[in-house]
């Protein structure tokens, strides 16, 4: 069943309103004004997140930055309506004279370093040139492990 519409200002609206007129009342004092005059929900966190919201907008108008999502809420409609800063964790700074790497006492194993010989380039071409040879990949690979088990 769909809602029906509301006769009147909505209470962010009342908000809006009341503090204009009585701008040294506190939240609490806004909240139980607009329980008296049948806003059922209205708490002090809520009255203290309008307020901040119009004084923002209010700071933003006098700036000459405009937001075009209008005053019924939305998206903001650029970047520097949200105050410019970026979302989510700050970059890592650098120290100056470190390089990114492993941790410290996390020892990586090379082949070189276990003694196995490095692949050049031309070995690459060799070992391409034989599995095509043998069929494939697959095929090479079994016919190394053949090998293997000679004992070669």
């Amino acid at each position: 069943m769909a809602k029906t519409a509301r006769k009147g200002p909505s209470a962010s609206q009342a908000i809006r309103d009341y503090c204009r007129e009585n701008p040294d009342k506190s939240p609490k004092e806004v909240a139980a004004e607009m329980v008296a005059r049948g806003f059922k929900t209205v708490t002090a966190g809520y009255v203290s997140t309008i307020k901040s919201l119009a004084k923002k907008a209010a700071s933003e108008g006098e700036s000459g930055e405009t937001n075009t999502a209008g005053a019924t809420g939305g998206a903001p409609a650029s970047k520097s309506a949200t105050g410019g800063a970026k979302r989510g964790r700050k970059p890592r700074v650098p120290v100056e004279g470190s390089r990114p790497g492993p941790k410290p006492g996390n020892k990586a194993k090379s082949s070189a370093a276990a003694g196995e010989r490095q692949f050049t380039l031309d070995d690459l071409i060799k070992a391409k040139k034989l599995s095509e040879a043998l069929g494939g990949v697959a095929q090479a690979l079994k016919a190394l492990e053949a090998l293997a088990k000679l004992g070669n």
